[in-house]
């Protein structure tokens, strides 16, 4: 906190900048505040000072929900009306409609349980709890914000035909799959608005979807990835996972957005159902959660199921598992090219760098926060890339048993076969890639880590140098001192008693005119000088003695690890 203005330094995070230009940012807290706040990014994250938020200010920019105050004796107490309708959809109040519904969803209140055939399998609780914690950041509060495409695969005497539905609220939704007949294959994607926002459906809704089709638990292992940016911790999560009929895996990728100023390579992922089910084709099914409206994948898919027939039979599974890894396979080579762009200027700075030079001296820990930032962007792809080479495995494994079964042609399966080795041979040169600049980073930051290590045990040689130097000084200064000290000494007695006698030993003038005359008692003034002095420079002996005696004995005792003397 600035305490000369009241104002808290807020930080908005690398998850959030990517989705907000600074100059949008700018004008929206110079509205929010009534002044301008000057907004500087720094490792592409914004930072500014401010006035604290009210409650009332926090409701008008939602960032504020989002965004993390630098000082953390701040806590911003504010009602989320979205939190707040979520957390009161199910209320007792709710019983009577419930009990007049229609068993058509299943008792989807209870979802998952009501879908559970084994629960003591599956910890319940556990996902209740994670269901709650993450329940604001999910759904969309209110049944008008509902966005929810469906395409159905209806079986007619002139062969296959997809429609299309667009749905607004969740009760055109539920409507929707309640009452109309149930197609051949059905594909339900769900989306946000962005990587940040919760999903455009309701949970009541998604939940009666989800107990129409008896989707299994697993699928929210993919729900709870989504709310927000992926993370790092779950860089490793979302691989394929397959039972008897289902199957569903997370893919994690990178895409390219293009601003005005610099383009950017934002995280996203994308999560996918399938059920295969031959035997029964109403119940084959496909759900997909996009992480925009507009995604790539979205768009294929509705131009393959609309336009291209071969992607209507039910049986042709893997086409579709094919068009969702091709969608966004290539964005990786462009991502790494782009990742190694950037080390390569980093890199030229930093093997460059003059440390005996200060401006260097400073912009070397300037380029030692860019290596570690870019080095937090790599280290995590390794992981994803591994990840998703281990869901083209899976597909191709469960392609080949497709094949087995005869529940695809020799043509396809040859066709797909090539291509997942093919993507399966791209992402292990992505890892390969990945690992190859992962130490190159490391050996940069090795080196620059060391040279300023250098450089300051330098800079410590040369203060302890001129420390020493220093030190010798002050001991040629304190021999002199001690000299002057010991010259002082010898003549301090003989001041002393000559001011105690005072002038009666010497007569520069006799009695009889005559000259200098000496008092026949000047022994006097001898024999109290002369024991005097030596017993002043005999203390002053003695007492240097003890100390440095004193001193060589407490060297001795620390040496040999016990207490010593005290004399």
């Amino acid at each position: 906190m600035d305490e000369t203005t009241d104002n808290v330094k807020t930080i908005v995070g690398k998850d959030l900048s990517g989705y907000i230009k600074k100059s949008r940012l700018e004008s929206l807290l110079e509205e929010l505040f009534g002044k301008k706040i000057d907004v500087s990014m720094s490792n592409d994250r914004y930072w500014f000072y401010a006035p604290p938020p009210t409650p009332t200010q926090i409701s008008r920019l939602p960032i504020y929900n989002k965004i993390t105050p630098f000082d953390p004796i701040l806590n911003y107490s504010h009602i989320d009306s979205r939190v707040l309708n979520n957390t009161m959809m199910f209320t007792l109040s709710e019983t009577d409609r419930r009990a007049g519904e229609k068993d058509v969803f299943d008792r989807w209140w209870q979802y998952p349980s009501n879908i559970v055939l084994e629960p003591s399998i599956v910890n319940l609780q556990s996902y209740s709890d994670r269901m709650s914690d993450a329940r604001p950041t999910l759904f969309c509060g209110s049944s008008l914000e509902t966005e929810v495409e469906i395409i159905d695969v209806r079986a007619s005497s002139e062969g296959s035909r997809a429609f299309k539905a667009e749905f607004c609220t969740s009760e055109d939704v539920e409507q929707y799959i309640s009452q109309t007949a149930t197609p051949t294959t059905r594909i339900i994607s769900l989306h946000c608005q962005n990587s940040l926002e919760p999903l455009k459906i309701t949970e009541e809704c998604l939940n009666k979807v989800l107990s129409f089709h008896h989707v299994g638990i697993e699928f929210l292992d993919l729900l709870f990835a989504f709310g927000g940016k992926p993370r790092e911790s779950e860089a490793g999560l979302g691989g394929l996972t397959s039972f008897t009929a289902d199957m569903s895996y997370l893919l994690v990728y990178v895409e390219e957005s293009r601003g005005k100023e610099k383009v950017s390579w934002p995280i996203r992922q994308t999560a996918v159902f399938r059920r295969f089910a031959p035997d029964t084709p109403e119940e084959n099914l496909w759900i997909f959660i996009h992480p925009m409206p507009n995604s790539v994948l979205k768009g294929k898919v509705e131009d393959a199921i609309t336009h291209g027939t071969q992607f209507r039979n039910c049986t042709s599974v893997p086409q579709l598992h094919s068009l969702a890894i091709s969608s966004y396979i290539e964005n990786s080579r462009w991502y790494l090219k782009a990742l190694s762009e950037e080390f390569e200027d980093i890199a030229d700075i930093a093997l460059t760098l003059e440390f005996s030079r200060p401006e260097d001296y400073t912009e070397a820990f300037k380029t030692l926060a860019k290596l570690q930032y870019l080095q937090e962007r790599i280290l995590p792809s390794h992981t994803r890339f591994n990840t998703t080479a281990s869901i083209v495995s899976g597909l191709q494994e469960l392609n080949s048993s497709f094949h087995d079964q005869g529940f695809l042609e020799t043509a396809a399966f040859i066709a797909l076969d090539n291509s997942f080795k093919s993507y399966i041979s791209k992402y292990r040169g992505h890892v390969a890639s990945i690992d190859l600049l992962k130490s190159r980073v490391q050996g940069v930051l090795n080196q620059l880590t060391v040279a300023l290590t250098l450089k300051n045990q330098a800079t410590s040689v040369d203060i302890n140098h001129n420390m020493l130097l220093l030190t010798h000084d002050t001991v040629d200064d304190s021999a002199t001192v001690k000299v002057v000290t010991l010259v002082t000494l010898l003549y301090l007695p003989a001041s002393f008693v000559a001011s105690l006698l005072g002038m009666n030993l010497f007569a520069f003038q006799g009695p009889n005119g005559n000259g200098f005359q000496i008092s026949s008692r000047f022994w006097i003034f001898v024999a109290l000088t002369v024991p005097l002095t030596v017993l002043t420079v005999g203390s002053w002996f003695y007492i240097a003695y003890k100390r440095k005696r004193n001193k060589a004995i407490k060297q001795r005792s620390q040496q040999k690890g016990w207490p010593g003397l005290e004399v």
